[in-house]
């Protein structure tokens, strides 16, 4: 019998066996355990909070969908809630609306944090990146650093923001329901984006295919990515992505 007759009929008396004694498919004797968890309420009737950013003070920052930030004292369960405001033209819609925080790296000391908002601009829908400042108990627009270029959407909507180790914004977003933007290096929706903290353009940025020079994208061809995160030892930058019905 060749190699190959042999091996089929190796896999085939395992399977069968495994069969005939009516423990279907062998699985190992042992799994490891997996970690534990303990499920407790922190902070009660919010509306569809998106965002979580917890300062170095203890302070917890938590955005809801339909365009309120709000600040409480700590992460300790029913904290009181210290400070919040509403966004300005906020359009929640779908998967749209008030969605990513992230805190200023030097928050400490200059007070400075993130949103993405899908807000009517110009006649335009689009997700915006705000820049806040907060102070004991009150929240207040800096600026818009990131005004056009991500056409907002009820699905797909995805807006996940973070500081990177290199200091550089990172701002994940999703296609809005049309794949080809993904593809096209013209527009920020389906993107990694890297940006500075004052909106412009990082000098180190990837050139893409038909463009003469560093534009806000770093990465291209998403879907609807709504994990962002780095390897504390590395640095490296991992991107989850949703699938259409499975490949998340």
């Amino acid at each position: 019998m060749g190699g190959r007759g042999l091996a089929a009929t190796m896999v085939f008396g395992l399977l069968a066996g495994a069969c005939a004694s009516g423990g279907g498919i062998l699985v190992p004797s042992s799994q490891p355990a997996g970690p534990a968890f303990t499920e407790t309420v922190i902070q009660s009737g919010l509306i569809v909070p998106w965002e979580v950013a917890v300062a170095g003070d203890g302070r917890m920052f938590v955005t809801e969908r339909p365009g309120t930030i709000s600040v409480f004292e700590s992460t300790a369960a029913m904290a009181k809630r210290t400070a919040s405001a509403q966004v300005s033209g906020v359009r929640a819609m779908g998967e749209a609306g008030l969605l990513g925080l992230a805190l200023d790296p030097d928050f400490s000391r200059n007070q400075l944090f993130y949103v993405c908002a899908s807000r009517l601009d110009q006649g335009e829908w689009r997700n915006q990146v705000l820049r806040y400042r907060a102070s004991a108990n009150e929240l207040t627009v800096d600026t818009t650093i990131l005004r056009a270029g991500i056409v907002a959407s009820g699905l797909h909507d995805v807006c996940r923001m973070r500081f990177g180790p290199d200091g550089k914004l990172w701002i994940a977003t999703g296609d809005g329901g049309q794949p080809a933007r993904a593809q096209d290096a013209t527009s920020l929706n389906g993107k990694v984006l890297r940006i500075n903290s004052d909106g412009t353009v990082p000098s180190d940025n990837p050139t893409l295919k038909g463009q003469s020079s560093p534009t806000a994208v770093y990465a291209l061809g998403l879907r609807n990515p709504g994990g962002l995160t780095f390897q504390p030892t590395t640095g490296t930058c991992f991107v989850v992505d949703a699938g259409d019905q499975t490949q998340d």
